[in-house]
């Protein structure tokens, strides 16, 4: 049973760094490319394709070394009486290895570069909506096309402020995350403890999305006050 509760821990982990992973590429795809390629790489159906692939390769990468190559071996730990990695095993650190080099720097990398691009991208933006507010003063047949570009720039900042709540998702991701890459790099002893910390990432998610995203809100608020 050991070793059924830790491939469904590793592999639900893993689709949860995965997502948090695919939210910065959905956010930099929407903001940095005209709506029209943003509908056509994500619609339904590559939605479901994409999530697929996501949980086939997490569950692969958690069952997949120790089943049927014999890298590292799950069991219960006798000193901490929970279901854990048995560092019996010769190969127990390369498995462990190998779910941090998956779940955590590829998953960084991608998350960072999607940002560091929508912050540019954020920059730019606000450096010509500071220049078309100086220029406000416009003959009448040019305000129709000023009404289009705030309708514009209202439909950005909603964009920006829900980009903004899937960074707050990132910052926790570092935070719950990184101690154990460390950790499991450097050899601690703190290492099961560590693991604990990367649990409570997915729970922290929902109280982001509850608090900062505006839809999320107006959703959390209803059912606590369980209207119908």
């Amino acid at each position: 049973m050991c070793e059924i509760a830790l491939f469904i821990i590793h592999a639900t982990v893993l689709i949860s760094i995965f997502s948090v992973a695919s939210i910065a590429l959905n956010r930099l795809v929407l903001i940095l490319s005209p709506f029209k390629y943003y509908r056509i790489i994500f619609q339904r159906r590559g939605f479901i394709i994409w999530i697929t692939i996501m949980w086939i390769f997490a569950i692969s990468v958690a069952v997949v070394p120790p089943t049927l190559f014999n890298i590292g071996r799950l069991g219960y730990n006798q000193e901490f009486k929970v279901c854990l990695t048995d560092y019996t095993h010769a190969k127990s650190n390369l498995y462990d290895a190998l779910l941090i080099f998956v779940g955590y720097p590829i998953p960084l990398l991608i998350i960072a570069v999607s940002y560091v691009s929508i912050f540019t991208k954020v920059t730019l933006h606000n450096r010509r909506m500071k220049m078309q507010a100086e220029s406000l003063n416009m003959p009448s047949y040019c305000q129709g096309s000023a009404r289009t570009s705030n309708d514009k720039s209202s439909s950005f900042r909603l964009q920006l402020r829900i980009t903004k709540n899937m960074f707050y998702i990132f910052l926790a991701f570092i935070l719950c995350t990184t101690p154990h890459a460390i950790c499991s790099f450097a050899g601690c002893s703190l290492e099961d403890y560590t693991r604990l910390i990367i649990a409570t990432n997915s729970m922290l998610n929902p109280f982001i999305y509850g608090f900062n995203h505006p839809h999320f809100r107006e959703v959390f608020r209803e059912m606590f006050k369980c209207s119908h």
